[in-house]
């Protein structure tokens, strides 16, 4: 070797000890595996977010194929595993779907998705105190995630425990302060202890939270119903029903007639009915309310052409032939009256009211015999009656 050649040689050697080339070999098998698994690693995040695109938009087959293909090559990914078992869940094989949140779990033990979906999966099963627990887990690892609080609420519903579930949201409050949601439930919560008062003040809260939200404003006109706050259940319902996909809801015209008709705003109460009446979707029951409010008013005549309307839109229903009974009480008619009480009576076999108007039309027209035997008879249909058991009692005391 020459000279010069010996010393290239030896500069070359010196050059692969300094910069640690030598051990060049392990470090390129690292490289390699460093970059495959970068690749796998995106490979996988672009195949699970087309997955869940496949699964949102309904395609089973194809989300469980995607999910299938990555799992042959990154088979310790827990979200696969938890996509899975959420198409599993939703073709309804629990068991399937609960081990698969399980396989989740394994790889990764603080993922919360498979431990609410777990919790899914005991609710279907009834197994309503693990599922709590279940969900209870998801929250302590995502407190921030305040619909794992809602279902660990629910479940203490589910399980009679609504006062434990009142005290679980407010003690929650403080944290989620700008939520709707949790003050919603706060106020169903209340609503359902018979407290409307109550719901209507988290109702309340949650509207001025979420002031757009029409679902939250139509429950809070119902609540405002239940206690009694007739006015600004008004106030909602007239801006409800104002809204182009709320104007053709008749159920919340028909709470805001009825809101009117017990603050006697008895003409705005009739308007309302009679459209609704007319309607292509009118109701027997709707042309009862306009006789009901004509009757308020004195006005038989009007009360027995709704009577005749209701007859007319449905033959098979019993209010028809009460209000038409009442409207010949009042006008003297006692055998039509009672011809029409039993026509109602022989449409409904579960109803009292029949004999209980009945009996009222007799007594007062002298026949406390003949009232007390419409009064048993509304006992026999119904024990529990406290109305006609008064009643009764009256006409007997009045008999001695």
């Amino acid at each position: 070797m020459t000279r010069s050649g010996h010393f290239v040689a030896l500069l070359s050697t010196a050059l692969l000890v300094g910069s640690g080339l030598c051990g060049c070999e392990n470090n390129h098998e690292k490289w390699v595996y460093e970059g495959d698994r970068r690749w796998l690693d995106m490979r996988s995040a672009a195949l699970l977010d087309k997955a869940e695109r496949e699964f949102e938009t309904g395609d089973l087959d194809l989300a469980e194929q995607t999910v299938v293909e990555v799992l042959s090559f990154d088979r310790d990914n827990a979200r696969f595993y938890i996509l899975a078992g959420r198409i599993a869940l939703e073709r309804s094989k629990l068991e399937r779907s609960y081990h698969l949140f399980d396989t989740a779990i394994k790889f990764d033990e603080k993922i919360p998705e498979a431990y609410y979906y777990q919790g899914i999966v005991l609710q279907r099963w009834q197994q309503f105190d693990r599922a709590k627990d279940r969900y209870g887990k998801a929250y302590e690892i995502e407190p921030d995630n305040v619909s794992y609080l809602l279902a660990m609420g629910e479940m203490l519903v589910t399980l009679g425990r609504i006062d434990e579930a009142i005290d679980l949201f407010e003690k929650k409050l403080t944290y989620f302060d700008q939520n709707a949601a949790l003050r919603t439930a706060i106020g169903h919560l209340y609503s359902m202890k018979d407290q409307p008062g109550l719901a209507a003040d988290y109702f309340g809260k949650a509207a001025l939270l979420s002031p757009n939200d029409s679902r939250i404003l139509e429950e809070l006109s119902l609540v405002y119903l239940e206690a009694k706050q007739y006015g600004k259940a008004i106030q909602i319902l007239t801006q409800l029903i104002k809204e182009p996909d709320l104007k053709d809801r008749d159920d919340l015209k028909r709470a805001l007639a009825g809101a009117y008709a017990k603050i006697n705003q008895v003409n705005e109460a009739r308007d309302l009915y009679v459209d609704l009446a007319r309607s292509r979707n009118g109701q027997a029951s709707d042309w009862v309310k306009v006789g009901e409010l004509a009757l308020k008013r004195g006005d038989l005549f009007a009360a027995a052409r709704a009577a005749k309307q209701a007859i007319q839109a449905d033959p098979q229903a019993h209010e028809g032939y009460l209000l038409a009974g009442l409207v010949q009480q009042k006008r003297g008619r006692l055998e039509e009256a009672l011809r029409m009480f039993d026509r109602a009576a022989d449409r409904n076999s579960k109803v009292v009211e029949p004999f209980l108007l009945r009996g009222i039309a007799l007594h007062k027209d002298g026949h406390p015999a003949a009232a007390a035997q419409a009064f048993s008879e509304a006992i026999q249909r119904r024990p529990d009656d406290l109305r006609a058991k008064r009643l009764l009692e009256c006409v007997n005391r009045t008999v001695k």
